[in-house]
């Protein structure tokens, strides 16, 4: 069968295809890069402000550790909770600290289930206590930097 389209213009209009995808492809990352950077912007500020409240509670919970430990308790799951919501918005450097730091507040249950860690020892409250410190400190240079953007 005979085509109206020279076998060129068929070839071109073939590449023209391909580019077009590479094109969309690219742009479309592109566009998760540019929605990933303004939720950035946007959250980690808010968290901060909240993981600096949360730290300062977990201080002066410290501080009594006798009479408040089921505070600190609390308030190390509230912490836990934001990590887990901001993680998702991080670059992978970042994300992968907090999602180490979000399992060492965690407990493992049977073979497979993840509870709450409950903080027993004094000592390892104010590990985590110096550990969200340092956290939180990444978190304040990541939206210092995110300025720059």
């Amino acid at each position: 069968m005979d085509s109206f389209l020279n076998q060129a213009v068929l070839d071109i209009a073939s590449i023209s295809s391909i580019l077009g995808l590479v094109v969309t492809l690219f742009i479309l990352t592109e566009a998760r890069k540019i929605r990933k950077s303004f939720l950035r912007r946007a959250r980690i500020p808010e968290i901060t402000k909240e993981l600096n409240v949360k730290s300062k509670n977990i201080s002066k919970g410290l501080k009594s550790w006798d009479t408040e430990k089921n505070t600190v308790n609390e308030q190390y799951s509230v912490v836990r909770g934001l990590l887990e919501n901001i993680s998702k918005k991080l670059p992978e450097d970042e994300k992968l600290q907090v999602e180490i730091y979000i399992n060492s507040l965690k407990t493992r249950k049977y073979l497979f289930l993840m509870e709450n860690l409950v903080i027993e020892d004094e000592d390892q409250a104010w590990k985590l206590y110096a550990e969200l410190s340092r956290i939180i400190t990444r978190l304040e240079q990541l939206q210092k930097d995110s300025k720059w953007d």
